[in-house]
């Protein structure tokens, strides 16, 4: 099987593809790609998409000023412990989804010198980064980004992240968006705009060790997806939902196990018109609940 490839001798000048490249080349663990000339690539998606065996690789002379999608770009390159995309020009990249799912080995990664003015989707983008314990994106424009579903599922060791900076008002998808990050302990979330959302599931399930959780800014006008939205946040001791409406949806399924795990300790803030939803209500007994008007 393939374990090291040599194409320092490729000329890539014109190429303007190349998605999927290296794709599932599992025992791949070497790679020089020092020559390659990648000044007129649009498509990366994919480019080293399973290369599970990969333990390193240097990616510092890519030229992407061109390059327009970078979806599951190092997908599942669960071995590598560290990638410099430090001299990335991401400014007309559209697709981020995937791009660093599955790096089970990253410990850290600095994307501080991305330029995200263009995308759209940056669904599943750090997914199952079991080990990585902080993300700096504080200068991440997503003005633009529709899609966070899934963005941090499965981060476990992830223990604080600044969202502060992020523009979430045309974002219509944050289901499960900390689905999993058992060590996140807190999290400011009163700069998000959700007049757009229309799925909240899962959204912060299985956060193991979040105490306080303020929601009191959310506009969920528009979602029709909040099913296990908290599911098994067994150590909140205070959540205020106090802004949670119910406007347009009103199906059993979207409500489901809403609060199932919370202690029966915690205080939950929401307002009357929320607490009195048919398929909320059922949902109150035995739980500390504040309501107010």
């Amino acid at each position: 099987s393939l374990t090291y490839i040599d194409i320092s001798n490729f000329n890539t000048k014109n190429v303007e593809n190349m998605d999927s490249m290296f794709y599932n080349c599992e025992n791949l663990i070497s790679i020089n790609l020092s020559n390659f000339n990648t000044q007129n690539i649009v498509y990366m998606g994919n480019l080293f998409s399973f290369c599970e065996n990969l333990k390193y690789i240097d990616i510092s002379n890519f030229n992407t000023q061109n390059v327009k999608d970078m979806n599951s770009m190092f997908h599942d390159c669960s071995s590598l412990t560290s990638i410099d995309v430090s001299k990335f020009n991401t400014k007309n990249v559209n697709d981020m989804s995937f791009m660093f799912s599955g790096c089970k080995s990253l410990s850290s990664i600095s994307l501080v010198n991305f330029d995200t003015q263009n995308v759209i989707d940056v669904s599943y983008m750090f997914s199952d980064c079991l080990s990585l314990t902080s993300i700096n994106i504080l200068n991440f424009d997503t003005k633009n980004v529709t899609n966070m579903k899934y963005m941090f599922s499965n981060c476990k060791n992830l223990k604080n992240i600044n969202l502060l900076n992020f523009d979430t008002h045309k974002v219509n998808k944050l289901n499960a968006f900390f689905l999993n990050c058992y060590n996140l302990t807190s999290i400011n979330l009163s700069n998000f705009n959700t007049q757009n959302v229309n799925d909240m599931k899962r959204m912060f399930e299985n956060c193991l060790s979040l105490n306080s959780l303020n929601l009191s800014n959310f506009d969920t006008r528009s979602v029709t997806d909040m099913r296990s939205i908290f599911y098994n946040c067994k150590n909140l001791t205070i959540l205020d939902i106090s802004s949670f409406r119910n406007y347009k949806y009103d199906d059993k399924i979207s409500f489901q196990q809403l609060f199932k795990g919370i202690p029966s300790s915690t205080n939950i803030i929401m307002n009357q018109n929320f607490s009195e939803h048919k398929f909320v209500k059922y949902q109150l007994k035995s739980l500390n609940i504040t309501i107010i008007e």
